[in-house]
């Protein structure tokens, strides 16, 4: 799911997307995509800005990612390069399955644009 969050953030460009589209596009509860969110915003991938839509308050998400030639080693693996290495693992605060850096990295290896 996170693959997809990220593709289809970064093909919404500058304009973002409002994260009940990002809801619906994904076709997952709004506690999973916001997890997943909240993953990628920990690591500095997205930024939310408030934003009005149909005279209501909702939130917009955009895009920030890095690209992996900022890592540098392993082929651009950012686990090596991790400030939070030491919180990394099964059973602890981050984890390989929810880890922005790595999910991108692996995301842009599986998906080239």
């Amino acid at each position: 799911m996170e693959s997809r969050a990220i593709a289809l953030l970064k093909e919404a460009g500058s304009k973002g997307l409002l994260l009940s589209e990002l809801i619906q596009e994904l076709e997952k509860s709004a506690s999973n995509v916001q997890n997943v969110i909240e993953s990628l915003k920990r690591q500095g991938y997205v930024k939310e800005v408030e934003d009005q839509h149909n005279g209501a308050s909702t939130t917009r998400l955009i895009w920030q990612g890095r690209e992996s030639s900022k890592w540098n080693t392993f082929n651009g693996c950012p686990c090596f390069s991790c400030k939070e290495i030491e919180q990394c693992g099964e059973g602890q605060p981050i984890t390989p399955w929810y880890c922005g850096k790595l999910n991108v990295w692996l995301a842009e290896r599986l998906n080239p644009t």
